[in-house]
């Protein structure tokens, strides 16, 4: 998309309250030198739709409150690369976090092919491994965010400790479920709003608080997911 099309979409959400939102986004999502120039961080306009919902009315306030060591300079000033890491030590990953942690965030629409299977997104992927039903599984494949996070709702692994892709039986705590993690993240790699995402990240260490921590509770630790992500952009 072209900063004039995206400022279009934009403005046209703009209220008088969100001038300041609108004018930081324009000035760091739209025209930073990091997207070279004329290349944006969003790939369509549902993509860019979907980041504007949840984030605008709160992006300046909340860069305030997360990061209270930047200055109103810090802030504002123009062509830094990103100003979620400027002099940002830890980024915390969640889907309601300013870009890029909000892209990092496994609900964000970054599309990928893994072993002939379509996926919309790292949820719908993840989510779909605790389907047994190979049909279903790849409709699962197919969500994205909350959506995706609900079908998996409910799907009773954690007893057997089983999850399932393609018609083969992982366990979950198993060299070969990591592998196939793995195999996911590099497929997803590929994506190159994903790896905008991560090289906008920088140096800082990727958190996520809201991830669970024990293997036997959740299909992907808060430590295999940041130890993932920090891997494979050390490999940008």
């Amino acid at each position: 998309m072209t900063v004039a099309e995206i400022t279009t979409i934009v403005s046209n959400k703009s209220t008088p309250e969100l001038h300041e939102q609108v004018e930081i986004f324009i000035r760091y999502y739209v025209t930073s030198e990091m997207f070279g120039d004329k290349e944006r961080v969003f790939d369509d306009k549902a993509e860019l739709n979907t980041w504007l919902h949840a984030k605008t009315t709160r992006m300046v306030p909340g860069f305030r409150k997360k990061y209270p060591e930047l200055t109103d300079k810090q802030i504002y000033r123009k062509n830094k690369k990103n100003i979620n890491v400027e002099g940002v030590k830890e980024l915390n990953i969640g889907s309601g976090q300013p870009y890029p942690a909000g892209a990092l965030s496994n609900f964000a629409p970054h599309p990928f092919t893994i072993d002939g299977v379509d996926c919309a997104s790292m949820e719908g992927f993840l989510q779909a491994l605790k389907v047994k039903d190979v049909n279903m599984q790849r409709h699962v494949c197919t969500l994205v965010g909350r959506e995706a996070k609900a079908a998996g709702a409910g799907r009773n692994w954690k007893q057997k400790q089983q999850l399932y892709w393609n018609g083969d039986v992982y366990k979950r705590d198993s060299q070969e479920y990591t592998d196939l993690i793995e195999r996911a993240y590099r497929e997803m790699f590929k994506n190159t709003g994903f790896r905008k995402a991560l090289a906008a990240s920088g140096k800082a260490t990727l958190a996520h608080s809201m991830g669970g921590r024990k293997k036997s509770d959740t299909v992907l630790t808060r430590r295999e997911f940041t130890g993932m992500l920090t891997k494979l952009r050390s490999e940008l």
